[in-house]
């Protein structure tokens, strides 16, 4: 029998050949830029199997990885490759099969003779971001099957012979952004399939022959989602169980995008919403559920919409709603809850012929700019705006004939006013205008309309015309003219005041007092031009004045 001593001698033989022979080592990380410093690196570095640093192989003449076969984690960042004139002759990363877990980063870059990555098969674990670019041999990723986890972001870009991610099918978390990017020959995304959490943003952009998101069926949120210049994408299938963005999303230059009705389940976006120069889109349906903007919406150059239903139930858009060159639009139908907006630009719509959808829209805070629609009429549409900040600019309108529509808009939220090279508009004095141009709190820029708007001396006329001065000043002064806060009656000859009337320039009576007064609050007034009527006796006189807030 074999004695107790002897034993206990070969289990203490045991561990102590384990810690010679696996110990943690290169606490600063190494690089190897030649064949012999891999095939060396036994020699040179003995027991060394878990290098706590990184690990760099950029070499002309690296044909394989064979020495580094000891190797079982890396703590640190483990690239292969920089540059396009980095390892020319590797063709795969067998040497690598006893890697479990790289701490830091793994990167894959730029190695374009590498046609597999053989020797990643056991790799459970990237704590860091995952980057696999600019490998353009690089035809599948099978050798990733055993990864489930990466802390950071996943980029997989400009591998022009990858087909599909198949290898990532036990992935299912990533805990930064999703980056799909400029990988030519990439038909749809098969191998994500299990991916259910994203910590990031989903970008997925210039994959030229990518036709299906179906892979993404699983993921229910993400930070951002970004689907550009994907020729080739016909629909948003997969991303059906999406329900929260919690930043942007852009869906732009998809050449033969039809359809977004795969966002349905979608209910806010804190971020921008911006579909720009999707060329087939003919509808925006599937955004009916998302009721709040909380920065940007921007509809441009897509030149299938005839209208915008799909945003019906918006309500609020934080900061500008952009609406661009978009052709064959006709109206802004889906717009029809909209209450506020930061900012308001409709620009060289030439199908759009009026504003309808913006009816309940009541305040823009910031510019208002309608220029280069060259069907649109009038302004129809904005009858319930009251306020527009800062800056109104509306110009070259070619038929634009009429400002009708924004009789509401308190002149006392305007600061700029610029409307010109609207060839065909004659008629400029709406209330708003008229009130705006009594009192003009900023610069005002109005030229080559049609006569009648050529100036603001122009439209001020025009918005006197039929307010007749009844022979007020034989019998009372009224002061001051502008006025503020209040207005005073002076009765030269002390008729008998039956009555007192103060209307906007739209003929609705805002004021009226029985009896006689000298003084009237008008703090309450917008600022504007109003007319007064004062009855005595058997007698009526009228005048005018201006409100200067």
């Amino acid at each position: 029998m074999i004695s107790k001593k002897i034993i206990l001698f070969i289990i203490l033989t045991i561990f102590a050949g384990y810690s010679v022979f696996s110990q943690p080592c290169l606490p600063s990380g190494i690089s190897f830029f030649s064949q012999s410093q891999i095939d060396d690196f036994q020699t040179n570095y003995p027991n060394c199997t878990e290098v706590e640093g990184d690990v760099l192989i950029f070499g002309a003449d690296i044909s394989n990885l064979n020495g580094l076969s000891v190797l079982t984690s890396i703590g640190g960042t483990l690239s292969v490759g920089i540059t396009a004139t980095w390892n020319p002759l590797l063709t795969n990363l067998t040497g690598l099969n006893n890697v479990t877990s790289i701490g830091n980063d793994l990167i894959i870059q730029n190695n374009h003779n590498l046609e597999s990555l053989s020797g990643l098969e056991n790799i459970e674990y990237v704590g860091g971001d995952m980057k696999i670019t600019g490998n353009a041999s690089l035809q599948n990723l099978t050798e990733f099957n055993n990864l489930s986890d990466i802390a950071g972001d996943l980029l997989i870009e400009s591998n022009d012979s990858l087909m599909n991610l198949s290898g990532f099918d036990n992935l299912t978390s990533i805990g930064g952004n999703l980056n799909i990017i400029t990988n030519f020959f990439l038909v749809d995304l098969t191998g994500l399939n299990n991916l259910s959490s994203l910590g990031g943003g989903l970008f997925i952009s210039d994959n030229y022959s990518l036709i299906a998101l179906d892979a993404l069926i699983n993921l229910d949120s993400v930070e951002d989602l970004f689907i550009e210049k994907n020729r080739s994408l016909i629909s948003l299938a997969g991303l059906e169980n999406l329900t929260t963005v919690g930043d942007d999303i852009s869906i732009s230059e998809n050449l033969i995008l039809t359809g977004i009705s795969e966002l349905s389940n979608l209910t806010e976006i804190w971020g921008d919403l911006n579909i720009y120069s999707n060329p087939q889109l003919q509808s925006l349906s599937g955004l009916e559920n998302i009721t709040e903007i909380g920065n940007f919406l921007s509809i441009t150059l897509n030149n299938g919409l005839t209208d915008l239903t799909g945003l019906d139930n918006i309500g609020s858009v934080g900061s500008n709603l952009t609406i661009v060159y978009n052709s064959a639009l006709q109206n802004l139908e889906g717009l029809n809850n909209l209450s506020s907006a930061g900012g308001l630009y409709i620009i060289g719509n030439d199908s759009l012929s009026n504003l309808t959808g913006l009816n309940s829209l009541t305040t823009v805070e910031n510019l208002i700019n309608i220029e280069k629609n060259n069907s649109l009429l009038n302004l129809a549409g904005l009858e319930n705006l009251t306020s527009a900040g800062l800056r109104l600019t509306i110009t070259e309108n070619a038929f634009l004939n009429s400002l009708e529509g924004l009789n509401n808009i308190n002149a006392g939220s305007l600061y700029f006013l610029d409307i010109y090279y609207n060839f065909e508009l004659s008629e400029c004095h709406v209330q708003s205008i008229c009130n705006y141009l009594a009192a003009p709190t900023g610069t005002t820029d109005i030229h080559d309309n049609a006569p009648g708007c050529n100036s603001p001396e122009e439209i001020e006329e025009a918005c006197l015309v039929g307010i007749e001065r009844y022979n007020f000043e034989d019998y009372f002064s009224l002061y001051p003219n502008p006025a503020n806060t209040f207005l005073y009656i002076e009765n030269k000859q002390g008729a008998q005041v039956n009555e007192i009337a103060i209307y906007n320039l739209m003929g609705q009576n805002i004021f009226d007092k029985k009896g006689n007064t000298s003084q009237i609050d008008i703090s309450d007034f917008e600022q504007g031009i109003y007319v007064i009527e004062v009855y005595f006796s058997d007698d009526i006189v009228r005048d005018f004045f201006v409100v200067d807030i």
